[in-house]
């Protein structure tokens, strides 16, 4: 089931630039230059409207002037404005083998496609005189919380691996732009029960709830995670949510219960029943148990 669109890869290529003389650790620049070169042929895509590229950026005296220069070969020298690079792994160091999944989420899924916003590499304070680009200001390292070009919403993200594997993926941006930040337009508050393995973690989703002021999207994405029992959840509550903020919250420690009670909804004293009944003519079950 589709859950969410965080962005679209646009194309991804791979290549290994086979025996090495120097070492397993040696990248080659050339190769390097000639993949991200292929690429661009391949997917249609102009260099030139790249937004950003999380490079692999490893930190080491041989990897980064061979990255940065390829970078600048293949993709820096025909633009108009700097090409902004960055590397996750000044934020949180080399993840090895799952570097590249930390950098995809770094640029797509959680940050800077999300918030609009590529975040600032750490400790960058003199460029590396070996990468040209970086010098002669065709390359320029994110130092601050930078807006990200979401019109085009480009981002290149490159990497590679012992023995010379060289991997580069394109992202674009989701289009879809959330109206009236996912408030619905109805009236009716909204029911999400929870559950966790500890009451912290009931009490964090219930607060991440409230942050995102009824968010339609999340409410539904929550409904499909939590609709059915997981295992080690211990803890389980419920929130309602209306757009004037919480109504109320619950968590309970049920022990070895099994049984799941029926679920009665109490109105109390209606003043007003018609407005009540054609506001709850907006759920479809309700709607299929009158015509039943």
């Amino acid at each position: 089931m589709l859950k969410r669109v965080y962005a679209r890869v646009v194309h991804a290529k791979s290549s290994c630039d086979g025996h090495k003389e120097r070492g397993i650790t040696f990248p080659s620049k050339d190769c390097q230059v000639e993949l991200l070169n292929e690429f661009y042929e391949e997917c249609l895509i102009p260099k030139d409207d790249l937004s950003f590229v999380e490079a692999h950026g490893s930190g080491t005296f041989v990897g980064d002037p061979i990255e940065g220069t390829a970078i600048d070969e293949a993709l820096a020298q025909n633009r108009k404005t700097p090409l902004v690079v960055g590397s996750v792994k000044s934020n949180i160091g080399h993840t090895e083998p799952v570097s590249g999944i930390c950098a995809i989420v770094k640029v797509s899924c959680i940050i800077a496609m999300e918030t609009g916003y590529i975040p600032p590499n750490l400790h960058f304070e003199h460029p590396n005189e070996s990468i040209r680009g970086l010098i002669e200001g065709r390359i320029r390292v994110v130092t601050e919380k930078t807006p990200f070009d979401v019109d085009k919403g480009l981002i290149g993200v490159d990497s590679f691996g012992f023995g010379g594997t060289n991997s580069h993926v394109l992202l674009q941006a989701r289009a879809k732009r959330k109206t009236n930040k996912g408030v619905p337009s109805d009236n009716l508050p909204r029911l999400v029960c929870l559950s966790g393995r500890t009451e912290e973690a009931v009490n964090c989703l219930f607060e991440e709830i409230s942050v995102n002021s009824l968010d339609a999207e999340h409410i539904r994405l929550l409904h499909d995670v939590f609709r059915k029992d997981i295992k080690g959840h211990l803890y389980r509550g419920y929130i309602i949510m209306s757009k004037s903020g919480e109504i109320a919250r619950s968590i309970r420690f049920p022990v070895g219960s099994t049984i799941v009670p029926p679920l009665y909804i109490v109105f109390g004293e209606l003043m007003n029943w018609q407005e009540v009944g054609g506001q709850l003519l907006k759920l479809p079950i309700f709607v299929e148990h009158v015509k039943r």
